[in-house]
C-alpha cells in the first residue's frame, strides 16, 4: 500500500488491481476469501455509511462512471432502495487527520469514491492497517446511487460499530 492519498490517482491506487474486484465480487456473493481478498465479516450485525468527499469533482465523475459497472449478482442484505447499484468495494487506508480516529476510505473498481469518516471508519481503518503487511485487502458492497436526490451518495456495508469492537476483544 502507497503512502499516497487515494485520491491523487486517476484510477486504481498503487496495490490495487482489476482481478482484485474480480476476486472481491467472488469474496462478497460466498463470504469466504479469494485470491488475496476478504469479505468484511458478514455473520455480525449490518449498516450502511455514507461516504464523505464523493462531491468532489473527481470522485463524482469516478462514482457515475462506475455506474457502468455491472452490478454484484447475489448481494445479501439488499439495500432498502430497490434502485440502489451494488458494486464490490475495497477498503483502502485514508491519510487524512480526523479528531479522535481515522477515516477509511473506499475504492470502486475504477477508482477512489469517497471515505468512512465515524467511528465505524476507525475501526475499519484498523482492520485495513491490521492486513497491509500480508497485501490482503477487505472487500464490501457498496451502493451507487443510494439517494435519490444527489446523484453522488454513496453507502457502504459494513458490521455495526459494536460488532466490530466486540470481534477486536475477543
Amino acid at each position: 500500500m502507497t503512502g499516497r492519498p487515494p485520491w491523487d490517482f486517476p484510477a486504481l491506487p498503487d496495490g490495487i488491481t482489476s482481478r482484485d474486484f474480480e476476486d472481491a465480487a467472488a469474496s462478497l456473493a460466498t463470504g469466504t476469501h479469494s485470491g488475496r481478498v476478504q469479505s468484511l465479516l458478514t455473520g455480525l450485525p449490518q449498516r450502511t455509511s455514507r461516504l464523505l468527499g464523493t462531491n468532489y469533482p473527481n470522485n463524482a465523475l469516478r462514482i457515475s462512471a462506475a455506474m457502468t459497472y455491472p452490478p454484484l449478482a447475489r448481494v445479501s442484505g439488499r439495500h432498502p432502495l430497490d434502485r440502489a447499484t451494488p458494486l464490490p468495494g475495497i477498503l483502502w487506508p485514508d491519510p487524512s487527520p480526523m479528531e479522535g480516529g481515522r477515516p477509511v476510505a473506499v475504492i470502486l473498481p475504477n477508482g477512489y469514491a469517497g471515505s468512512i469518516w465515524n467511528k465505524s471508519g476507525t475501526i475499519l481503518a484498523q482492520w485495513v492497517d491490521s492486513h497491509a503487511k500480508t497485501r490482503w485487502l477487505w472487500a464490501t458492497v457498496v451502493y451507487l446511487g443510494s439517494d435519490e436526490l444527489d446523484p453522488t451518495a454513496v453507502e457502504v456495508r459494513h458490521p455495526t460499530y459494536s460488532s466490530m469492537v466486540g470481534t477486536l476483544r475477543a
